[in-house]
């Protein structure tokens, strides 16, 4: 392994089930134990940057199901040795309430309006209905419904969703001080008990696939269906395919890699599929991701190593690609760019104290900014890009003062103040 990557774990298609009894034990149960157990023997040497989960983590999206996934997915951080909050979800079709649906005549008649799109001959209906729908007063109150379960699992997470706001972002820095941007995609938004019967059902929206061109910016994006199962299939996997570089999905339950010159696209394996489904192999994967730097050129490097289920051993082994070796790896071009200060390297013995940065930022913006909701300042630090990997060893009473450091030496030591006022009017 390398030193100063972003590792990743990859899950999908969870699909936590109770037995008849309430449970979760049995066949699933232990499947996941071994999970858990390969984590422990995989990560054993690595610094892990967290779990990438994209959809299908519960079976029906009873609440249920959702606090045995939380049990399970606080086990893997253990075993990883990252942070809890280093987990982030997107919602699948199963991780819809159907009867929520089925219970709503506007849900219902909302769905097939969706469907009887053309888009091949009106290819902007799609962004139009689906911008009517989040923004009719009518729906205000039953759009998200069927996903509230999950949006309470979610918000642990620090990945909800609103009617407003149908994607979340969260900024990582790579190694070369450069940002990792990962975009949570929400393509479940009219699931429902017909989803299966063709492809082609669903609507994602091109807002949500429009990532903004920066040289310092690399988008790495989880999304549950694949391109193909949208109605907006042409127009969303052009976004994709010319914007973001990395592109997480799950549901079809078969692992598969689609390589293009600037983006790699990985298709998960189920991480516990019907047991009804031929050829049922349970996988998940890591992702280990850095810029390089080639005859004066970067490059944005990205390794998978799959793991799948053995059934003769009853335990999650590496598989072997043909390339050889037990991994895969891509690489593509990235805009030049060079930081234009340096990034503060920070340890876990490192103290900044007030006297180092502007004393009057503190006095003024500390205790306001602490008053401040989790996800409130989260956003803040996210939009003045003033977070750093290493803020996962400081305790969160020196936070405020590193990212008043990092403002003053970016030159953001004053929107920083002004953020912080702006979010105390709200």
């Amino acid at each position: 392994m390398q030193d100063n990557e972003l590792i990743f774990i990859h899950v999908s298609d969870i699909h936590f089930h109770p037995d008849g009894h309430g449970g979760f034990i049995g066949v699933d149960d232990d499947l996941r134990r071994q999970l858990v157990n390969d984590v422990g023997r995989f990560c054993r040497n690595l610094t892990v940057t967290g779990v990438l989960v994209t959809g299908d983590i519960a079976f029906s999206g009873t609440k249920e199901q959702y606090e045995a996934a939380q049990q399970w997915l606080t086990e893997i951080c253990r075993k990883a040795g990252c942070d809890e909050k280093n987990v982030w979800v997107v919602p699948g079709n199963h991780d819809v309430v159907r009867n929520e649906v089925d219970a709503s005549k506007l849900l219902r008649d909302r769905r097939e309006r969706f469907r009887q799109i053309n888009p091949e001959t009106n290819p902007d209906a799609v962004d139009k209905e689906l911008k009517d729908y989040l923004t009719d007063s009518d729906s205000k109150n039953v759009f998200l419904k069927p996903l509230s379960n999950y949006l309470d699992f979610a918000r642990l997470y620090d990945c909800q969703i609103s009617q407003t706001q149908v994607y979340w972002e969260k900024d990582l820095s790579l190694n070369d001080g450069s940002t990792l941007r990962l975009r949570g995609l929400t393509t479940p938004l009219i699931s429902d008990k017909y989803d299966h019967k063709d492809k082609n059902k669903l609507v994602l929206g091109r807002f949500q696939v429009t990532c903004s061109l920066e040289p310092d910016v690399t988008y790495l994006t989880l999304a549950h269906h694949p391109p193909s199962w949208l109605l907006d299939e042409d127009a969303v996997d052009d976004y994709l395919k010319s914007r973001v570089a990395i592109q997480l999905f799950g549901h079809k339950h078969r692992q598969r890699n689609d390589k293009g010159a600037s983006y790699i696209r990985l298709t998960a394996g189920a991480t516990n599929p019907e047991e009804s489904e031929r050829d049922w192999q349970p996988r998940y994967n890591y992702l280990m991701v850095s810029v390089v730097n080639e005859k004066q050129k970067r490059l944005l490097r990205v390794r998978i190593f799959p793991r799948v289920w053995n059934d003769q051993d009853k335990e999650f082994r590496g598989e072997v690609q043909r390339e050889g070796g037990e991994s895969v790896e891509w690489s593509s071009p990235l805009d030049a760019w060079a930081p234009s200060t340096p990034t503060p390297v920070l340890s876990r013995h490192l103290e900044v104290t007030p006297t180092e940065v502007e004393a009057k930022a503190v006095d003024e913006y500390e205790q306001s900014f602490y008053k401040l909701a989790f996800t409130v300042r989260e956003r803040i630090v996210r939009q003045l890009n003033l977070h750093n990997t290493t803020d996962m060893s400081l305790r969160e009473e020196e936070l405020f003062a590193v990212y008043c450091e990092r403002a003053k030496q970016t030159g953001k030591l004053e929107r920083l103040q002004q953020a912080i006022a702006q979010a105390q009017t709200i």
